[in-house]
């Protein structure tokens, strides 16, 4: 397969999937996981920018992030990694109006809490093509709203094919 320079048709998926360097990776809120997160992105070349409204611009320039504007930041990310706490604030902090925002090859990753994502908005967007993919770690998820997702997406086996879990929440379904 190398040899004959077929080496992409043995990951269909990868193929797609630009290099890491020269992307811009967008943190939503600006705390130790995310702070660690940016440290590794850097040696593959990316670009990181974030928005944390509770963080001076200094604080965030101090670790070699770029501070942006939520808008900004969505506009501008290839990969937008949310990072915020679950509260008030930022229950559905990623809805409708955001997913329009970003760019139609966006990658979403939800390293937070799940509910600061509306998963129907997300799903939408998967399915409608504004986004490209989103990677969920969404453990806390209660019952009721898994139940919801699952008719959502048409029953146990997802039928959004651009969406990735954790192998442990592929088990328990």
């Amino acid at each position: 397969m190398v040899r004959d320079g077929d080496w992409f048709k043995g990951r269909p998926l990868l193929s797609k999937v630009p290099r890491l360097m020269g992307q811009t990776l967008g943190l939503i809120a600006f705390g130790n996981v995310a702070r660690c997160v940016a440290r590794r992105a850097k040696p593959f070349g990316m670009h990181v920018v974030a928005h944390d409204p509770y963080l001076s611009e200094l604080a965030i320039s101090s670790e070699g992030v770029e501070p942006v504007s939520m808008p900004e930041l969505l506009e501008r990310s290839d990969y937008v990694s949310m990072h915020a706490p679950l509260n008030e604030e930022t229950h559905h902090l990623l809805s409708t109006p955001e997913f329009k925002a970003m760019k139609n090859d966006a990658v979403v990753v939800n390293t937070g809490r799940g509910p600061t994502i509306d998963e129907a908005a997300m799903i939408e967007a998967l399915r409608s093509g504004e986004i490209a993919a989103a990677g969920l770690d969404d453990q806390d998820v209660a019952l009721e709203q898994r139940r919801a997702r699952e008719s959502v997406l048409g029953g146990r086996r997802a039928q959004v094919v651009n969406q990735v879990r954790r192998p442990a929440q592929l088990a328990t379904r």
